[in-house]
């Protein structure tokens, strides 16, 4: 019996595929029953893969590099994160339109479906949060904010990598999935963690860390506590409103 889906005949332990066998010729998998399933299934990995093992890492390196490089980093951070958040979303209606012929019975699919979840609102609440309020420059509350930004993204990717992996499982694919998706993420956020501040003159690290590439523009040198963010546009058009 299936140990994931019981109405099928499959066994996980003796139907191993490798990455040069996709699917198993000689293995009655449900997803080899059905070219649409299989679609999906294919469609779902190759999204979550992808996009939980180099474009969300990619996105954490980028920010790593907010001490060397000005301007870019940002850009890219921000381009690679709204990606990124695209494709999870793409990934997880793929993965819904999975289970709806096939839902999880076992304590690992059950576990692959809420770790994915919990993955998705995590994304969602770190770029929702983003969009209606982020301090820039010398906002009194930039250091903070900062981090629990980068705290709110460990923890994201935290659970988007136990999710891959519980996916992995279930699927019965193999070990070559598991150590080349672990390796595309350790290489990457390795990397990312060997990022230092480097020291500017006249300007100690932690307070560096916080204007790069978030300096306030000349027109607002004026302001002490600026922000970015819908919040604060739409409280200075207010402002601006009421003083017309």
């Amino acid at each position: 019996m299936d140990p994931y889906y019981p109405h099928h005949s499959y066994n996980l332990k003796n139907n191993v595929a490798s990455l040069s066998q996709w699917p198993p010729e000689s293995s009655s998998h449900w997803w080899t029953e059905d070219v649409t399933t299989l679609g999906h299934l294919t469609r779902h990995a190759l999204v979550m893969g992808n996009t939980w093992g180099l474009l969300i890492p990619l996105t954490i390196l980028m920010a790593s590099l907010r001490h060397k490089k000005k301007g870019w980093w940002f850009q890219l951070h921000r381009a690679l994160a709204t990606l990124s958040l695209i494709l999870v979303i793409i990934g997880v209606i793929l993965g819904r339109q999975l289970r709806i012929s096939h839902p999880p019975v076992t304590f690992a699919g059950k576990c692959h479906k809420v770790m994915g979840y919990s993955a998705l609102a995590f994304i969602v609440i770190q770029a929702v949060a983003t969009l209606l309020w982020r301090p820039l420059g010398n906002h009194s509350f930039r250091s903070s904010w900062n981090a629990m930004h980068q705290t709110w993204g460990k923890a994201t990717m935290t659970f988007g990598f136990v999710a891959v992996n519980l996916g992995i499982w279930v699927a019965g694919v193999g070990w070559p999935y598991y150590l080349l998706f672990a390796l595309e993420v350790t290489l990457i956020l390795g990397f990312a963690s060997l990022q230092k501040p480097q020291q500017v003159a006249g300007k100690a690290p932690a307070q560096q860390a916080t204007t790069n590439g978030h300096t306030a523009k000349p027109s607002e040198a004026s302001v002490a506590q600026n922000a970015g963010g819908i919040i604060p546009w739409l409280i200075k058009q207010q402002s601006n409103f009421k003083q017309a």
